[in-house]
């Protein structure tokens, strides 16, 4: 058996540890051999999160809006009835 240098065993890691990285993440549908759809991937969920983000508030902003007119109008109205009384 021929002895190892340290140069050796520090390949011979990389290459273990590049292999069951690459083997990891094409378990779960990634594919690093195509390193420009994965980057498209990950930008179109980035996108989607975005997007989903704005329409989480601009819900919320029209739920409080909502409210706040409800809010008003019972006011006004019971306003106007103190004042006919």
């Amino acid at each position: 058996m021929k002895d190892l240098t340290i140069a050796d065993l520090k390949e011979m890691i990389k290459q273990a540890v590049e292999e069951g990285n690459k083997s990891s993440l094409m378990k779960v549908g990634i594919d690093l051999d195509d390193p420009i759809n994965v980057q498209r991937d990950l930008a179109f969920s980035r996108k989607q999160r975005e997007i989903s983000e704005k329409i989480t508030m601009h819900g919320r902003m029209v739920l409080m809006g909502l409210f706040l007119t409800g809010l008003g109008t019972v006011v006004l109205i019971g306003i106007k009835e103190a004042i006919n009384k």
